[in-house]
């Protein structure tokens, strides 16, 4: 509550009022107060003046009948606290005093009073005192002194000569309570004004502040709710002061981020059904693989392995079997020494392609269990030594890959095995070579693989056999050429430039 924004408002009215209050009525009181005092002031000045005219007769002949009456009507005088009226000398000769409930007493004997001493300062002046609560007003009584002085008590002469001599003196306190009592009650009265203006400036700074902070304040908790993950609602129609610009700056925002997150579940789900739709497909593709491997194994490769066991059976049988060369009494040839060497032929040839078969389906096999770069390059190795070492032919393969070891595709691996292949093949047919060096590299630019042998080159159009026509099939297939030209020998070269993706 302390915190809130309509506390703090409320506690800047109240402050403000009350300054701007309180200077207000410092100022009305300081004013009030001398305006009082100054009446105050002007109303003893001229109850002096008027006593001390209308004793004179009074105090001349010390008449106290006289004195007596003027007393009285200076005290109804509400303002009047006592009356002193002395001789010349100082000496009281009548005196009156307000007691309570408003009444007052009349002294004709001077008892307790002190006289009123004597000379005064000034000769025709008032002399006026303030002390605590009362003000005294001194005058002295004035008569003319002429030759004739009885006439001037009875009749008025304006001669500008006229002389005058102290006869007495009145003194006349007044009760100042009577300005501190009016400047209370100023006091009393813009206290309630003050407390009326701010109990109905409360109840309307506070409604006028829900007004105003209303909009914020259910906007504030939409922005939490919002923080806390639940949706952002508005249920005030945005104005088009800051508030609502605000509330529609929040809005536009909720509803962008609302876009985005749906974008980015519809994204999500494509991505989990991407992946569970790859995932699915590798499986199918690994299971079709060690179906198709174990096929391969148990099925083809087993004929194709018996039937190379058997041909060695068969030229090993014949290499002991003792060819006679004729038959006995001149009768028919039982043992044909062309025939056996023809089928040793068939047998030998039945062994190779048993062979290349048996290559044909590991390189295949391969393909499809391991196809990085490591493993296309021992399998390049171990079938070019054992291709090549038979015919006493040495090999040399050296490699350069700057390329990630990852999986390569089964067409690539397929292609770039089966060129390898057919390039060995035609250097053990028609090369009469002795060494063959064969380099492959790989790098983000181009994929290289040379063979090269030091035989006698080509002797015949390479337009005639399968062998160049089909390597240069199988590299155009990946996006690649190959060329077959004599340099000091045969050289076959596949080349592929980027862009090329050899992975998966």
């Amino acid at each position: 509550m302390k915190n809130s924004f309509i506390f703090k408002i409320f506690l800047v009215f109240v402050a403000a009022v009350l300054l701007i209050f309180s200077v207000f009525t410092a100022i009305l009181a300081y004013r009030q107060y001398h305006a009082l005092r100054e009446n105050l002031l002007k109303t003893g000045e001229s109850v002096a003046e008027l006593l001390a005219y209308s004793v004179r007769t009074g105090v001349f002949a010390e008449n106290k009948g006289i004195l007596k009456n003027v007393i009285h009507g200076a005290m109804l005088q509400k303002d009047v606290l006592s009356v002193i009226i002395a001789d010349a000398q100082g000496k009281v000769l009548m005196a009156s005093r307000r007691v309570q409930n408003n009444r007052y007493v009349v002294e004709t004997e001077a008892t307790g009073i002190p006289p009123i001493p004597y000379p005064l300062p000034g000769h025709r002046g008032i002399e006026i005192r303030e002390v605590h609560a009362t003000v005294e007003f001194t005058k002295p009584v004035l008569i003319e002194a002429m030759d004739q002085y009885e006439i001037s008590l009875y009749f008025d002469n304006d001669s500008p000569e006229r002389s005058y001599v102290i006869a007495g003196f009145i003194k006349i306190i007044l009760d100042k309570t009577v300005v501190y009592s009016e400047i209370y009650s100023i006091l009393i009265r813009n206290a309630i004004i003050l407390l009326f203006i701010i109990l109905a400036g409360t109840g309307a700074v506070f409604v006028f502040l829900r007004r105003i902070t209303m909009p914020l304040s259910r906007l504030t908790g939409s922005v939490v709710h919002l923080g806390e993950g639940e949706p952002f609602v508005y249920d005030v129609p945005p104005a088009d002061d800051e508030i609502g610009k605000l509330a529609k700056a929040l809005m536009s925002m909720y509803e962008n981020l609302c876009s985005r997150e749906r974008e980015k579940s519809t994204l999500q789900e494509e991505n989990v059904r991407t992946l569970e739709r790859m995932v699915s497909e590798e499986r199918r593709h690994n299971i079709e693989k060690e179906t198709m491997l174990k096929d391969l194994h148990d099925g083809l490769g087993g004929i194709i392995t018996g039937i190379k066991l058997l041909s060695e059976i068969a030229l090993e049988l014949l290499s002991r079997i003792q060819l006679p060369s004729r038959a006995p009494c001149g009768g028919q040839e039982k043992n044909n020494p062309a025939l056996f060497a023809h089928l040793a032929k068939v047998l030998t040839t039945l062994l190779e392609r048993a062979e290349e078969g048996r290559s044909e389906i590991k390189g295949f096999m391969q393909s499809l269990d391991g196809r990085d770069w490591g493993s296309l390059i021992a399998e390049m190795r171990l079938y070019g030594q054992q291709v090549l070492e038979p015919h006493h032919i040495s090999f040399t393969l050296t490699h350069d890959i700057s390329v990630p070891d990852r999986t390569l595709s089964s067409s690539l691996f397929l292609t770039l095995f089966k060129i390898f292949r057919e390039a060995l093949t035609n250097v053990t047919k028609h090369a009469q070579a002795v060494n063959v060096f064969v380099s492959f590299s790989v790098s983000p630019e181009k994929l290289i693989l040379a063979l090269r042998d030091d035989g006698i080159g080509l002797k015949e159009p390479t337009g005639r056999g399968r062998g160049i026509p089909n390597m240069k099939s199988r590299g155009e297939s990946v996006g690649g050429t190959v060329s077959v030209y004599t340099d000091k020998g045969t050289v076959v070269r596949l080349e592929i430039r980027a862009p090329f993706d050899p992975y998966l």
